[in-house]
């Protein structure tokens, strides 16, 4: 009688088919024992033939299996001297493999053969690998800085407070996705950032913004800015983008399609460090839910595939970049994340083909790349230093300004100056977004204060409702949440909102202030 015909599937890793024979391998010892036989040769070409997984497991003997947090497979292969790290489950593992199976052997394995070898390395990696955090392009360890510069070789710059470095290998585990591009190698001495400003039409007084916010996309411990580029047809703002982008993590197609689904945010966010979506003309509360949420950095859940019930919970956290004509983003938790840049329409007299722009940022790019080096190298020493008595809503970014300030690589002052009123202009966006905001407005505009239950409150502003607000409350609770959204906002309109912490008999109520008229 078969010993494993009482064995649950969990007991048996694998299966190892050797020629036709099905082997059960229950034992560690015996699936080693099993790579290390001896291939037959065949009578052909003296190669031996790919016909058992023995053989595909050969080709990875040297390879490092480990896990990340998720559970996901990967394995790290040295192979003609560089060292690259693959999901096990990817494309790229298997169009490695394939190759390696062609050069070793001179023919491919069949598909059950590699189906039942990734398998077995799955499990190897999954149950004997080590749990380690698996970067993309950026990362972090020991107050180092780490950027996958892409190229064939897998080279990295370590960047610290005393100054950065192109390494051949990296210290932390990079993956591979299929539509990263490399940055340029830089070249110690031959940096210049200002050059990047040939090459945006960013306002004078705007640069430090975008500045600041693209050295705090390679500070990973800290909340993201979510970089917002608005403009008529004209302006510039899609190229502009598609160069910042080429700055921080370099895409096959560095302009995305404006999200339409969840799982579009999802899915651009597990491959790219930068999230970045082009001429958006509309986001959900959804989307821009998840915006706030991957630039805080938060967990999204979802089911690892349609016909089970395994949740799979990942927490991401990315910096993100956009662009549109129309305000796009008009939720105030989102407006608080949010640095949004005006950009002009470009005059006519001064436009260039897009031929010529491109080729003119090649030319620039390895310099440009390089003095952001040297700017984040800058930002990292002084950082410590850097001191705000008043902290705004983004304070670490606040505090990058702040040392782009000390560092005498923005004017003195020009930084908070623009991000105070960057914050005033996005307060004042949201109010104009939101017909709660306007109603309450206009409402109070003759009221000194007034004191009130929810029901009672959305009673009275319904006879003010706008025809057609998609955004209005539907019961008190949804005003309540509104009202509390939008209390940073209002204040900037003089109405003040104090939230009783304790319901009465007939509900929790609100004060509404208006402060051009209230007198104690």
């Amino acid at each position: 009688m078969d010993k494993t015909q009482n064995k649950s599937p969990q007991s048996v890793t694998a299966d190892v088919r050797a020629n036709e024979n099905v082997i059960k391998i229950n034992d560690t010892a015996l699936l080693k024992k099993e790579q290390t036989k001896a291939p037959k040769a065949s009578e052909d070409d003296g190669k031996p033939k790919p016909n058992s997984t023995a053989l595909l497991l050969e080709l990875v003997k040297n390879g490092d299996f480990f896990h990340d947090e998720q559970k996901k497979p990967y394995i790290t292969i040295e192979h003609d001297n560089y060292v690259t790290t693959l999901e096990i489950d990817s494309k790229s593992f298997r169009d490695w493999l394939a190759n390696e199976c062609w050069k070793v052997y001179g023919r491919l394995a069949n598909s059950q053969i590699v189906t039942d070898a990734l398998q077995i390395m799955k499990g190897k990696a999954c149950f004997e690998g080590r749990c380690l955090p698996v970067f993309t392009r950026i990362g972090s360890l020991n107050d180092k800085i780490y950027i996958n510069l892409g190229d064939q070789q897998c080279h990295v710059v370590e960047v610290s407070a005393s100054g950065w470095v192109v390494l051949n290998k990296s210290p932390i585990k990079f993956k591979r996705t299929q539509c990263m591009n490399p940055l340029p190698i830089p070249t110690p001495g031959y940096g210049d950032i200002n050059l990047l400003w040939q090459h945006l039409n960013v306002p004078e007084r705007q640069r430090p913004l975008v500045l600041a916010w693209l050295i705090d996309c390679f500070i990973t411990n800290t909340p993201f800015p979510i970089l917002v580029l608005m403009g008529r047809q004209g302006s510039g703002k899609s190229k502009a983008q598609d160069k910042l982008r080429h700055l921080v993590d370099p895409s096959v197609e560095n302009l995305r399609n404006a999200p339409k689904y969840r799982d579009d945010i999802l899915t651009s966010a597990a491959n790219n460090w930068l999230v970045s979506f082009n001429n958006v003309s509309n986001l959900t509360n959804d989307n821009q839910d998840d915006l706030c949420c991957l630039s805080t950095g938060g967990g999204f859940s979802k089911r690892r595939f349609f016909n089970d019930n395994d949740e799979v919970v990942v927490s991401i956290k990315r910096p993100v970049i956009l662009n549109g004509i129309d305000d796009l983003v008009t939720r105030q938790d989102l407006l608080d994340r949010s640095v949004i840049i005006s950009l002009p329409e470009i005059d006519p007299k001064m436009r260039k083909t897009d031929v010529g722009l491109d080729s003119a940022f090649l030319k620039d790019y390895p310099a440009i790349f390089t003095g952001l080096l040297d700017a984040l190298v800058a930002v990292l020493r002084i950082l410590p230093t850097v001191q705000l008595s008043i902290k705004p809503r983004m304070a670490d970014f606040a505090h990058v300004g702040a040392a782009l300030e000390k560092a005498g690589i923005v004017p003195v002052g020009v930084f908070f100056d623009e991000y105070k009123k960057n914050y005033s202009d996005n307060m004042l966006a949201s109010l104009q977004a939101s017909s709660v905001a306007l109603v309450l407005i206009d409402y109070m505009k003759e009221r000194q204060s007034i004191y009130s239950n929810y029901a009672g409150l959305l009673k009275a502003l319904d006879i003010y409702r706008p025809h057609r607000a998609s955004d209005w409350p539907s019961s008190p609770k949804d005003l309540a949440a509104t009202l509390k959204r939008l209390e940073p906002a209002l204040r900037f309109a003089a109405i003040f909102l104090r939230f009783d912490s304790k319901p009465k008999n007939n509900g929790y109520h609100v004060e509404v202030f208006n402060m051009n008229l209230y007198k104690e």
